[in-house]
């Protein structure tokens, strides 16, 4: 069995900032070699000394790794108790930085001046006992109070941060000149105060920020035709299960004014606060109640870190007995996890029970998800509804796309704020097959997924993508440190779903069943 409590004790015994790779080397000898570990892989990578940071960055991807591969159950046992607690902590550092970094580490001259700052403000709070990572990122904007947009919109120039959503919304810019970042400004996150002082002179050509802002609160791509045709989801039901869409605690506060639930539930395991006031559960919820108005959402509230495992079990037991108390005519007929199946066999199992009922649950990684990309504008002033206004952000020519970029969605600072996310995501484009399947199992109760994706690639508009160019700005080892630098030059073929031309797919299809 691997002894993590080893490995904790490897990485706090090296105080001058590295591990030497006899001491790993020993380490590895130190296991049962009958019983390889998740991590054995990577030590056995690692050919040199490496930084502490590095190494548990390694450690920490190992984790996410099988996350990703669906393995969520590993042995990962602490023999005590205050073990397990330094690998929480060290994970929440981590995790911490990352975030923090995607922030404020392109207002640094360099990584090691960010790591720098992150560490000394860390083991600043952590020796006055109070580790509250607000006052770390308020240090670090401190830090940062001297950096102009004009050395901010540089850094964003080299594009090192090209399509990494560069997140302006928590800044307001004076009148200054930005109108020579017109390149960028096609890849970042605002909000409606961001450029509110800025004179329309003073920013890119053919950036309006407002426009941009409205063009992203619908999906496009034809919806509003759909809406018109009388399709809306109504007299259907479907389920999310994702963070808290509250800007109170658990059941308490204020939801958007433009999220609306049939019914709002929080997982008993749920215990962190912050995971239950996070921007993400709204953000899904306006993307499925967008392209679907009228149906009944039924949300289910989990947390983010602690017993993932627990709280997304929960959830779906609950939608599972929920099911049995509504009408035929009324059941929930779609799942929406913008997540990875968590909760193991037993979730498995609860899934399979759901698909038996007629619930089609659609989570990262599930089997219809392996045929699936997720597009981006070309331009975000552009026309939302101009199939050739999409490109590729994620996924592969040939696969199914739909559009998950270039979105305004609710911003958590009021019931009425919205912000523009320029990143297109799985976490996104999932809520967008939550909203379509509802418009199809209207058309036609009888809808299988199917049928659904059947009609999907039978009635795609076909067109030409040129696909994203990555370049590494770090360990290339780590995909975080993969950032798209522009795009290529060759076109491939897509697949775009068209929700209007399937619709009348569906209708073909019942008539000539009348017939």
């Amino acid at each position: 069995m691997f002894n993590l409590t080893a490995l904790i004790k490897l990485i706090n015994t090296n105080n001058d900032s590295t591990i030497q790779r006899q001491e790993m080397s020993d380490f590895m000898q130190s296991q049962d070699s009958n019983k390889p570990s998740i991590f054995t892989e990577f030590f056995n990578s690692i050919k040199s000394d490496v930084s502490i940071e590095q190494f548990k960055y390694g450690i920490q991807g190992v984790v996410q790794q099988q996350r990703d591969n669906g393995v969520y159950e590993f042995d990962l046992s602490f023999k005590q108790e205050e073990v397990a607690q330094k690998y929480e902590q060290i994970k929440s550092e981590m995790e911490m930085q990352q975030n923090l970094y995607s922030f404020f580490g392109y207002k640094f001259k360099s990584d090691d001046e960010f790591n720098a700052a992150f560490s000394e403000l860390l083991s600043k709070y952590r020796d006055s006992g109070d580790e509250a990572w607000e006052k770390i990122e308020n240090g670090l904007m401190e830090r940062c109070a001297s950096t102009t947009p004009a050395d901010w919109m540089a850094r964003l120039n080299t594009g090192r941060f090209y399509t990494s959503g560069t997140d302006f919304q928590n800044i307001v810019f004076d009148d200054v000149d930005l109108s020579k970042y017109g390149e960028a400004f096609k890849h970042i996150t605002f909000n409606e105060n961001t450029f509110a002082k800025v004179s329309p002179e003073h920013l890119p050509p053919g950036f309006n920020p407002q426009e941009v802002l409205e063009k992203g609160k619908t999906i496009g791509l034809g919806i509003d035709k759909a809406h018109a045709n009388g399709y809306t989801g109504e007299g259907v039901s479907y389920a999310i299960i994702d963070s808290g869409t509250k800007d109170g605690k658990f059941n308490e506060g204020e939801q958007h004014n433009d999220i609306h639930f049939a019914e709002y539930n929080v997982s008993q395991y749920s215990e962190n606060i912050e995971w239950l006031n996070h921007f993400h559960g709204r953000a899904v919820s306006y993307i499925a109640q967008e392209i679907a108005p009228q149906a009944d959402c039924y949300y289910y509230a989990t947390q983010n870190g602690g017993d993932m495992n627990a709280s997304v079990l929960d959830n779906l037991k609950s939608i599972l007995e929920k099911n049995k108390t509504l009408p035929d005519n009324q059941k929930i007929r779609f799942v929406s996890m913008s997540m990875p199946l968590y909760g193991g066999e037993e979730a498995k199992e609860v899934v399979k029970e759901l698909e038996a009922q007629g619930v089609w649950v659609y989570y990262s990684g599930c089997p219809e998800d392996e045929n699936r990309g997720y597009l981006s504008k070309k331009d975000p002033n552009g026309d939302p509804n101009d199939f050739d206004n999409y490109e590729i952000y994620g996924g592969r020519g040939g696969q199914l796309f739909v559009n998950s970029g270039d979105r305004t969605v609710p911003d958590p600072s009021s019931p009425s704020a919205y912000r523009h996310d320029s990143m297109a995501s799985q976490s996104w484009s999932i809520p967008v097959i939550a909203g379509y399947y509802t418009l199809a199992c209207q058309a036609d109760p009888s809808m299988t997924k199917e049928k659904f994706m059947r009609l999907a690639e039978e009635t795609a508009q076909v067109k030409q993508s040129t696909e994203p160019n990555y370049v590494c700005v770090g360990d290339e080892s780590n995909e975080n440190d993969w950032v798209q630098q522009g795009r290529t030059e060759e076109t491939v073929p897509i697949k775009i779903i068209d929700i209007n031309a399937l619709l009348q797919a569906i209708e073909n299809e019942k008539a000539q069943r009348a017939e």
